[in-house]
């Protein structure tokens, strides 16, 4: 269970490589049990298992899942220390973001043992180009940001771009968390009015991983030429962020998201931003600090979905899509939608299928979207596993 968990982490594109880590700390403290794990308390008690892995241990456990399985027959000493050298440079090698735990056992097989070993060219060689850059900044972008630094970039980024843009932050930070794992910033723009109608089955027919998950769209995309240069986001946003000397290097980019490393800008002494050409300098010198940022572009009309979808966390968000399922409905990050039937048919292998088509459910704001879904509003700052603890617990 804990491995399919750490493998789904792995394939997210914002992949946090501390989660896999304990993951993998605590498959590994499991794993030398000469018992099955049959209660959460036992869990929690034993060095490695933090408190987000006994929660997925409890839900397993409660759901009237098997035991956790112990561990495979005790290797020997020298075998036990060889492997935990080598799983040991997987995880760390697995920092870097980009790179995961297929790409990580590939370089440890080929001798690849540490992040010094990556800049050697036998292994350089093989990154691409998103993980070198992430190589490069590995120290910087896995501190935390501060709600200081997320304010600084966003005063930044608002200033340097056209006024056209609403700019706003999302993540841990509207969630009042005091750090967050990077810069989430939500800009919306007036010609940006697309708005991709969902393309999943009805209701009857989704999966519980769909309905839970939700099918997220805001990720980057390739794109041709001629899409790079007419993006509001890539041209009005990137290049004149780039060319100010905030954007540091780009990890991915397409027309709705652009995902990076930023250098944070400072102010002189009169609150005035520094010289263009010190902070260009200073990132070819990889001087100042490096954080992470994401940005997302999003139709107008979608500014209460995306809200609530880039606000989190991915536990509110999955007990909403889910409310909206049981109603009925589709949340995505563009919006509330409400399948309309018409009808069925029956297809060349005699299977009946529903025909019909996805309905935008007026409901433009956050506010609008809680009360379709029958609640009340919630401060961004509930919006967290423990508040929809505390909510099923009152139902009960």
């Amino acid at each position: 269970m804990l491995k399919r968990n750490m493998h789904a982490e792995d394939e997210r594109p914002d992949r946090n490589p501390f989660k896999i880590i304990s993951f993998r700390s605590a498959i590994k403290v499991l794993g030398r049990l000469d018992h099955p794990l049959r209660s959460v308390e036992e869990a929690k008690n034993l060095k490695g298992v933090g408190a987000g892995i006994a929660r997925r241990i409890e839900e397993h456990l409660t759901a009237g899942n098997d035991p956790l399985p112990m561990n495979s027959p005790a290797l020997s000493a020298e075998q036990q220390d060889a492997d935990a050298t080598r799983r040991g440079a997987i995880e760390l090698l697995q920092t870097v973001s980009g790179v995961g735990a297929v790409k990580a056992r590939n370089l440890v097989a080929a001798g690849c043992m540490n992040l010094s070993d990556m800049h050697k060219s036998k292994y350089w060689d093989t990154l691409t180009t998103a993980q070198r850059v992430a190589l490069r900044f590995v120290d910087q972008i896995q501190e935390p940001v501060t709600r200081e630094q997320a304010e600084t970039a966003l005063d930044f980024l608002r200033q340097n771009i056209s006024a056209k843009f609403e700019v706003t932050l999302g993540g841990s930070y509207r969630r009042g968390a005091p750090t967050s794992g990077d810069i989430d910033i939500i800009l919306f723009h007036p010609s940006h009015v697309h708005l991709p109608t969902p393309a999943i089955p009805p209701p009857s027919k989704l999966s519980q991983k769909a309905i839970s998950a939700g099918a997220f769209s805001l990720k980057p995309t390739r794109m041709t030429k001629a899409e790079e240069e007419s993006s509001p986001l890539i041209q009005g946003v990137v290049l004149p962020l780039e060319q100010r000397g905030l954007i540091a290097a780009t990890l991915s980019k397409g027309p709705k998201k652009w995902q990076g490393v930023v250098r944070l800008p400072e102010r002189t002494t009169t609150k005035q931003w520094g010289e263009r050409t010190d902070r260009l300098k200073a990132i070819q010198a990889n001087e100042g600090l490096f954080r992470r940022m994401d940005i997302n572009l999003v139709p107008w009309q979608s500014r209460g979905a995306v809200l609530l979808s880039l606000t989190g966390d991915i536990e509110f968000n999955r007990d909403i899509r889910i409310k909206a399922h049981k109603l009925g409905m589709h949340l995505n990050e563009f919006g509330l939608w409400r399948w309309q039937s018409n009808g069925s048919s029956v297809d060349a292998d005699s299977v009946e299928t529903e025909v019909g088509y996805w309905e935008l459910v007026k409901a433009e704001t956050e506010e609008d979207i809680l009360a379709q879904l029958g609640m009340e509003w919630i401060e961004p700052s509930k919006r967290n596993y423990s508040f929809v603890l505390g909510k099923k617990k009152a139902t009960k």
